[in-house]
């Protein structure tokens, strides 16, 4: 799933910004850096593959809950 949300976020960037005409991109990039851009979509990454990990359980190496 993870794989799938990072290959979601950079279409997402690509459509916002190469493809749209500039005028329709969402334009929060004016008062943003790059490395702050590079925050938002993978935010927008992370809040997808969320509800996944929430909905299988997935947790990390450390955690003994369920045994």
């Amino acid at each position: 799933m993870l794989p799938l949300a990072v290959a979601t976020s950079v279409l997402a960037y690509v459509v916002d910004y190469k493809v749209v005409h500039p005028r329709l991109s969402p334009g929060f990039d004016q008062r943003m850096k790059d490395r702050d851009m590079f925050f938002v979509y993978a935010a927008f990454g992370v809040g997808l593959v969320l509800p996944w990990m929430a909905r299988c359980g997935v947790r990390g190496k450390g955690s003994r809950r369920g045994r």
